[in-house]
C-alpha cells in the first residue's frame, strides 16, 4: 500500500517549496499540478482567508529584534572576549541569572551556559526543519477547517498500525513500534505519527475532498488494472485434524507406534463419515483440538492439503492425507471460481487503489500546491532568511492576505 508522505520526507518537501517560493511572482497562474491526474487542466483550488495564525520562531540565525541573549553570541564567548564584564555572566551558581536576565543552565571553568545559547544551538541545529513543518502544518490544518474535515485519532492509530506492520517487513530484526520508525525516518514514534501518518490522512482528505475524480477517470484506471481486481478461486475447508501424540523417552517427539495409532484413529473418524456422521461433532470428537472452519486461496495450504481442498465438490470430504504435523480430513463447504469482477461491483476498492495511486505519484506535487495556494493568497509570508537569503525577516508567518 502506498504511503505518502515517505518516511522523513515532509519537512524535505517543504523545504523545496519555500527555497523556490520567493522565486514566484504573485499574479503568475499555475496550473494544479495533478490536474492531468484528478482534476481538468488548469483548475484551482480556492483558499479562504483564516483567522492570523502566526508562527515566529528564531530566524535564520535569528529574526530580527530577537532579544539580544539569542541573536548575539553564546554567553560564554562574550565573557571571554569581555573580561570586565565577567560579573554579569560568570562566577554565577547554576541556576542563577546571567546577561540580559538569560537563566544559567550550567558553568564550566568560570564560563556559563544558558538557556539563550540552548536556544540559539537548537535553531542552528534543527530551526529550518521545525520552521518548515509548522508552516506546513498550519497550512494543512486551515484547509482541513476549511471543507469541515477532520482526522480522528482512531484513523491515526489504524494508519500507525499499518505503517508499523509495513515497516516490520523492512527491518526484520526489529519489533517495537518506536525502534522502527527511528529506523525508517529517524523519528521518535510521536513524532512520526503526526509528521507522517496525520499528514497522510489529512492530505488524502483534502484531496479526495477538492479535487474528485469522475466516473471515466476511474472507469479507465480500473480498465488499465483489471487484473488487480480479479476475484481468485478460493475454497471453504472444514478439517479433522488427528496430531500423534509424543514419545517422553523420544523427547516428546512421534515414534512409529505413535504414528500408527493415530493412523487407526483417522481411519475409524473417516469411517465415520463414510457412514453418514456429522463432519463437525466427528472433528470435536476425534480431532486434536477440534477442527475449523475457514476460507483459503491458492498458495496458503500444504500442497497434499491444496490439491484436496481445489479438487472436490462442495458437500464432499477426502480421504486421510498424512502431513509431517499428523493426518488430515478435508471438506469443502462452498467454492468461489475465479472471475473478474464488473467495475460497479468493486468501485470502493477502485477509488482506493486511485488514491494510493494519485499519492504515490502526485502527493508531493499536491503539498507544495497547497504551499503555493496559500502564499499567492496572502496568508502565507516568508522572510528572505526562511527562503535561504540573508535579508533582516528571518521569520516566516502564516498571516491573512491584503
Amino acid at each position: 500500500m502506498a504511503m505518502f508522505p515517505k518516511p522523513a520526507h515532509a519537512a524535505r518537501l517543504l523545504a523545496a517549496f519555500l527555497a523556490a517560493a520567493t522565486a514566484a511572482h504573485a499574479e503568475e497562474a499555475v496550473p494544479v499540478s495533478a490536474g492531468a491526474v484528478l482534476a481538468p487542466p488548469h483548475a484551482r483550488i480556492k483558499v479562504a482567508l483564516p483567522p492570523p495564525i502566526r508562527l515566529a520562531p528564531p530566524g535564520n540565525p535569528v529574526p530580527a529584534g530577537a532579544p539580544a541573549e539569542i541573536a548575539g553570541e553564546p554567553a560564554a564567548v562574550k565573557a571571554e572576549a569581555d573580561p570586565g564584564k565577567g560579573d554579569e555572566t560568570t562566577g554565577t551558581e547554576e541556576g542563577g541569572k546571567g546577561g540580559n536576565g538569560a537563566q544559567i543552565l550550567a558553568v564550566f571553568a568560570g564560563r556559563p551556559i544558558t538557556d539563550a545559547d540552548v536556544m540559539r544551538e537548537l535553531w542552528l541545529r534543527h530551526g529550518r526543519e521545525t520552521l518548515d513543518w509548522m508552516i506546513g502544518r498550519a497550512v494543512i490544518q486551515n484547509e482541513l477547517a476549511r471543507h469541515n474535515l477532520s482526522v480522528s485519532p482512531d484513523e491515526i492509530e489504524k494508519r500507525l498500525a499499518e505503517h508499523v506492520a509495513g515497516l516490520r517487513f523492512a527491518f526484520p530484526n526489529l519489533s517495537e513500534p518506536e525502534a522502527l520508525t527511528r529506523a525508517a525516518s529517524g523519528m521518535r514514534l510521536d513524532e512520526y505519527r503526526e509528521r507522517s501518518v496525520w499528514m497522510e490522512l489529512a492530505l488524502r482528505k483534502i484531496a479526495m475532498k477538492t479535487l474528485k475524480p469522475d466516473e471515466r477517470q476511474l472507469r479507465k484506471f480500473y480498465a488499465g488494472r483489471e487484473a488487480e481486481f480479479v476475484v481468485p478461486e478460493r475454497v471453504r475447508i472444514s478439517q479433522v485434524f488427528i496430531a500423534p501424540s509424543g514419545d517422553p523417552l523420544n523427547d516428546g517427539m512421534p515414534g512409529r507406534a505413535d504414528w500408527e495409532v493415530a493412523e487407526q484413529k483417522t481411519l475409524e473418524a473417516h469411517n465415520r463419515l463414510r457412514l453418514g456422521g456429522n463432519f463437525a461433532e466427528v472433528a470435536t470428537a476425534y480431532g486434536s483440538g477440534g477442527g475449523f472452519s475457514r476460507w483459503v486461496g491458492r498458495g496458503e495450504l500444504i500442497r497434499e492439503l491444496e490439491d484436496a481442498a481445489f479438487s472436490m465438490r462442495p458437500g464432499s470430504f477426502s480421504t486421510p492425507i498424512r502431513s509431517s504435523l499428523g493426518f488430515h480430513i478435508l471438506k469443502t463447504e462452498e467454492r468461489i471460481e475465479r472471475r473478474q469482477p464488473d467495475y460497479e461491483e468493486v468501485r470502493e476498492k477502485v477509488l482506493a487503489e486511485y488514491e494510493d495511486e494519485f499519492f504515490r505519484l502526485h502527493g508531493g506535487e499536491y503539498l507544495m500546491m497547497l504551499l503555493d495556494e496559500a502564499q499567492r493568497a496572502g496568508m502565507l509570508k516568508l522572510g528572505d532568511a526562511v527562503a535561504g537569503g540573508e535579508g533582516k525577516g528571518g521569520v516566516a508567518q502564516a498571516v491573512p492576505g491584503q
